[in-house]
């Protein structure tokens, strides 16, 4: 098959589970697959695709068609212009958490803070954000999981960001008040886990629910 029927039939797919954006994510599953971006497909849409390559695709559609989020199946999400490692250890970074995030490197600039706690790190976007953009900055990760934390240290290894990690419920590892800080940072998950069956679109780790 071509690239440009595969697109369609992964397009198909992906409606019939009432995917949002099947289009686009038929279009990036693909591209993952094939190593080619968007513009790359459309450029190279007649050309044919081996059978394993269609074996592969076709694979990352049942997971995304099961309602897997598209970052998972990825393995990536982009976040304040840096890519971070993502998988369900860890919540996936939203656009949304970028004007805080800005807001703190601002703040960091403008006073010269050197010490930056990230409570609730997971994937460590917040905190390693700031230490790779703001510089000059002593970054402590901070989060209950160390399955997150594993992963936050694997962003920092990818990012180039030397911080340091501790696992604990909030502050309770600093409660002794021997160590002090010149900023907080904080977003964490904050929805009731009672609550999660009743949410349109994630569950605890990030995943899309079933309308």
């Amino acid at each position: 098959m071509t690239i440009h029927e595969l697109l369609k039939e992964g397009e198909s797919i992906l409606k019939e589970h009432n995917v949002p954006n099947a289009s686009g994510d038929a279009g990036w599953l693909l591209g993952h697959v094939l190593d080619k971006t968007r513009s790359d497909l459309v450029l190279a849409a007649a050309e044919e695709v081996d059978s394993e390559a269609e074996e592969a695709y076709r694979a990352l559609l049942a997971r995304r068609a099961e309602r897997e989020p598209l970052q998972y199946i990825l393995g990536t999400q982009d976040f304040m212009g840096l890519t971070f490692h993502v998988d369900p250890r860890v919540l996936i970074p939203r656009q949304d958490t970028e004007p805080m995030t800005e807001a703190a490197i601002e703040a960091v600039r403008e006073n010269g803070f050197k010490k930056v706690l990230d409570l609730c790190t997971g994937s460590g976007a917040i905190g390693l954000s700031i230490g790779k953009l703001a510089g000059g900055t002593e970054v402590t990760c901070a989060d209950i999981s160390e399955e997150a934390l594993q992963a936050a240290k694997e962003n920092a290894e990818r990012l180039g960001v030397d911080a340091r990690f501790v696992c604990g419920d909030l502050l309770e590892p600093f409660e002794e008040g021997a160590e002090q800080f010149d900023m907080i940072v904080c977003n964490p998950p904050y929805v009731k886990t009672d609550d999660i069956p009743f949410l349109q679109g994630v569950d605890l780790v990030g995943r899309e629910l079933e309308d």
